[in-house]
C-alpha cells in the first residue's frame, strides 16, 4: 500500500490501526513518514532498475519480433495474408514498445519528483526549526533557496543566490546569511540571532534572554544546538 509522505494530525487520527500511524513520526502540528534520504535515493535506484529490466525484457521481445518478421519477409511474393501478418505484427509491438517507454520514463520522472521534494523539504526544516521562531511559518523564507542537482544519479542540495541563480552556496552559507540579514531579527530565536556564530547575544548588545522567557521552540532548538548552555539555563531539579 502507497503512503503519502505527509499527513495532517486529522489524516494521521483516522488511519486504521496502530501499526500504520508507527510508521509517522509527529513533524510540528502535522506526521510525516519516518524514512529518510538515503532510504528515498535507494527506492529511486530500485525503481530504475526495474525499469530497466523491463527495457530489458522489451528488447529481449522486440529481437524475438524481428526474427519473425525477417522470416515473413524471406516468404515468397503475392503470399497475401502472410504480408498482412508482417504489417499487424509491426504495429502491434512498434505500439507496445512505445507505450513501455513512455511508461517507464514517467516512473523514473515520479521517483525523481518524489526524491527531490523529501530532500529539500528536509533540509529547508531542519534549518527552520534551528533559527525560526515559528520554523513551519517561515520555512517559506529559505525553501526557493534550496533545489536538487544531480552527480551523476547522485541528488545533491545545492543553494541558490539571491538572484535565484545557481551558486557554489553550502546550506550553512544560506544559514549565516539569514541569521545576519537584519530583516529577519523578529522571527530567529533570540540565542541565534548575533549572526556571528556566537553563543547567544541578541542585536543591539542587550542582554541575553531569561529561561522564564524561552518558548518551548526555543527550549528544543537550545538543547539540539548548545546542551552545555541548556543545562546551565534549566537544570534538572
Amino acid at each position: 500500500m502507497k503512503r503519502k509522505l505527509k499527513l495532517t494530525k486529522e489524516e494521521w487520527e483516522k488511519l486504521e490501526d496502530e501499526a500504520a500511524k508507527s510508521l509517522y513520526i509527529t513533524d510540528g502540528d502535522n506526521y510525516k513518514l519516518d524514512i529518510d534520504d538515503v532510504e528515498i535515493a535507494a527506492e529511486l535506484r530500485r525503481g530504475k532498475e526495474r525499469e530497466q529490466a523491463r527495457a530489458n525484457e522489451a528488447e529481449k521481445k522486440a529481437k524475438e519480433l524481428q526474427a519473425q518478421i525477417d522470416e515473413l519477409k524471406a516468404l515468397p511474393p503475392g503470399d497475401r495474408h502472410k504480408t498482412e501478418d508482417l504489417t499487424n505484427i509491426e504495429k502491434s509491438w512498434s505500439d507496445k514498445l512505445a507505450k513501455a517507454k513512455k511508461d517507464s520514463d514517467e516512473v523514473v520522472a515520479k521517483l525523481k519528483a518524489q526524491l527531490e521534494k523529501v530532500m529539500v523539504q528536509g533540509a529547508v526544516d531542519a534549518m527552520a526549526a534551528e533559527i525560526f521562531l515559528k520554523p513551519q511559518r517561515d520555512a517559506r523564507l529559505l525553501a526557493e533557496r534550496v533545489y536538487i542537482d544531480y552527480d551523476g544519479d547522485m541528488p545533491i542540495v545545492r543553494v541558490r543566490d539571491k538572484d535565484g541563480k545557481a551558486s557554489a552556496l553550502t546550506l550553512a552559507d544560506l544559514k549565516k546569511e539569514t541569521l545576519d540579514n537584519k530583516e529577519f531579527e523578529d522571527i530567529l530565536i533570540g540565542s541565534k540571532a548575533s549572526g556571528s556564530g556566537g553563543s547567544g547575544g541578541n542585536h543591539g548588545g542587550g542582554a541575553s534572554k531569561k529561561a522564564s522567557e524561552y518558548s518551548e521552540q526555543e527550549r528544543v532548538a537550545l538543547f539540539n544546538t548548545n546542551p552545555t548552555k541548556f543545562n546551565e539555563m534549566f537544570p534538572v531539579a
